[in-house]
């Protein structure tokens, strides 16, 4: 099953910022040795974000986020049962 993972990534500080996609991160390798697909939408977006020159980050860090989950989703539905993996 391909799963999304979200949490708040802002922070105060770099400390605290990398926390927080570690956290997620670890969330998501849990997942994945159990036999699920984690996804996380940030770690598309933040490498994008951080090279660009966009006026609205945060805007920005939201939609592509959410076309990386959304996509997700639409690509599971066209995968037939008999193809699907079961889980671990």
């Amino acid at each position: 099953m391909i799963i999304g993972l979200a949490r708040p990534h802002t922070a105060d500080t770099v400390l605290k910022k990398k926390a927080n996609l570690d956290a997620m991160n670890i969330a998501a390798a849990r997942l994945l040795e159990i036999g699920h697909i984690p996804l996380i939408g940030m770690n598309t977006v933040l490498p994008v974000i951080e090279k660009s020159d966009i006026a609205d980050k945060y805007k920005t860090v939201k939609e592509i986020s959410q076309a990386v989950i959304n996509s997700s989703a639409l690509y599971q539905e066209t995968i037939p049962e008999s193809e699907k993996k079961p889980n671990r």
